[in-house]
């Protein structure tokens, strides 16, 4: 029992001394690394400013360029940068070299509103019910398609004069009957759809953007076609979503469709034909106008001025083609309200 007693107490003595000896040693190797880990790296802390990041901070060697800096996310908005202040400040890009440790601010534009383009196109045809029903699924803010009036009243949704380029058939859209429209088929095996059909699949979307066509006669719809489209607005509800896209003289035979948003379109980017136009429109109450391609506003570099000169006006700004993220972020930061686009999936 006596030797059993000392064999303990050698063990014991023996945990003391380990107990002792190696924390003093370990606390000093990790002091040592701290010390070597702080002179040789900078830490960047995210601040997401209102919205979200995957990893609010990351360390960076001291001296070297940043690299790939995160992205960060937040609802209604399109992410700016990193910037050095919450307001203000300069921009932090990744050509940079980290210098020292520091908190980055997230600036935000604000996110203007998604229109797929005669729908939503990847897996279907233009003006398909299809591509309405995929622009629905991806989560467009809207969509915009072409209304035709049909010999026979009827309210189609069909871009071409002609039937040849969608339906590889001769005729003109317009001289469609109620007996013949499903004989005509689009290339993603689906026929020319009624605008009734489109209101119905997209009446739970934000906009529902309707480029009048007109009758193959004049660029507006007969009076009994324009009642037509009222009723259906009033039957689905969704007047206060639907915005008119015709040009200016158009508009003025449009009598019989009202309370509605109502927006003119214009081919021309000339800063002083523009201004006019604004001023017009403010005049005659038309709400939008939807200049030309997004790509062509971002080369003239002045258009975020008539933005700002639309928006004094109290009339919004659109643009059609939006289709690649950069122009997506242009089209942000000039101030944009409707963007159309032919197929951007990820915005």
């Amino acid at each position: 029992m006596a030797r059993i007693k000392k064999g303990l107490i050698a063990v014991l003595v023996a945990c003391m001394a380990l107990s002792l000896t190696v924390p003093s040693v370990t606390a000093a190797t990790a002091y040592a690394a701290v010390k070597t880990t702080n002179k040789n790296t900078v830490t960047i802390k995210f601040d997401a400013n209102g919205g979200s990041v995957e990893k609010d901070r990351k360390n960076y060697s001291k001296g070297k360029k940043y690299g790939q800096l995160p992205s960060a996310q937040r609802n209604g908005y399109v992410f700016a940068g990193w910037f050095t202040k919450k307001t203000g400040g300069t921009e932090v890009v990744k050509t940079q070299k980290a210098k020292k440790s520091k908190t980055v601010y997230a600036h935000w534009f604000k996110k203007p509103a998604i229109i797929a383009h005669r729908g939503y196109r990847k897996n279907s045809c233009e003006n398909s019910i299809r591509a309405m029903r995929d622009a629905v699924r991806m989560g467009y803010d809207g969509i915009e398609c072409d209304v035709v009036e049909a010999a026979n009243g009827n309210l189609y949704i069909f871009h071409d004069d002609t039937l040849d380029r969608m339906t590889g058939t001769n005729g003109s859209i317009y001289d469609l009957n109620f007996d013949n429209y499903m004989d005509y088929t689009l290339p993603d095996r689906t026929h020319i759809p009624r605008l009734e059909d489109v209101i119905a699949t997209t009446r739970n979307m934000k906009h529902i953007c309707l480029h009048i066509k007109g009758n193959g006669k004049a660029d507006v719809l007969s009076a009994d076609a324009q009642r037509k489209i009222s009723d259906l607005l009033d039957k689905y509800g969704v007047r206060d979503k639907t915005t008119i896209i015709l040009g200016r003289t158009a508009m003025q035979n449009l009598t019989e469709l009202n309370n509605v948003e109502k927006c003119w379109t214009t081919l021309s980017s000339d800063p002083d034909f523009v201004r006019s136009m604004i001023r017009q429109a403010q005049e005659e109450g038309i709400d939008m106008i939807i200049l030309n391609y997004a790509k062509q506003i971002t080369a003239e570099g002045n258009q975020k001025d008539l933005v700002s000169y639309a928006h004094d006006h109290g009339v919004k700004i659109g643009t059609f083609f939006c289709n690649t993220k950069y122009l997506h972020k242009k089209m942000a930061e000039y101030g944009i309200d409707i963007e159309m686009t032919d197929g951007m999936s990820s915005f």
